[in-house]
């Protein structure tokens, strides 16, 4: 569940939420100056936050791809069902 979060939902989430909290302040700091309105969800660059979140997901797999994974050279060996378990796959 913590790798579905990190990897999937919090980068595709994240600029959106920047940007709501942005457009959060600015319309209250329209309020403050006494102006009607401010900034309205419906003038976001959708284009760029789009493009912001899916750089996010690419970052995010190069990150991942560079930190795990095992030595150079290791042997992979498949789940195994031994004497009624199932025994996770291993590099060694």
């Amino acid at each position: 569940m913590k790798r579905l979060l990190l990897n999937y939902l919090l980068p595709i989430i994240l600029p959106f939420v920047i940007y709501g909290l942005w457009l959060a302040f600015a319309r209250y700091k329209a309020r403050r100056a006494g102006e009607d309105g401010g900034p309205e969800w419906r003038d976001a660059p959708w284009t760029w936050l789009m493009i912001a979140s899916a750089s996010l997901v690419g970052i995010g797999f190069v990150v991942l791809s560079l930190q795990g994974g095992a030595p150079p050279g290791a042997t992979y060996h498949p789940p195994e069902y031994i004497d009624g378990e199932i025994v996770p796959g291993h590099a060694e």
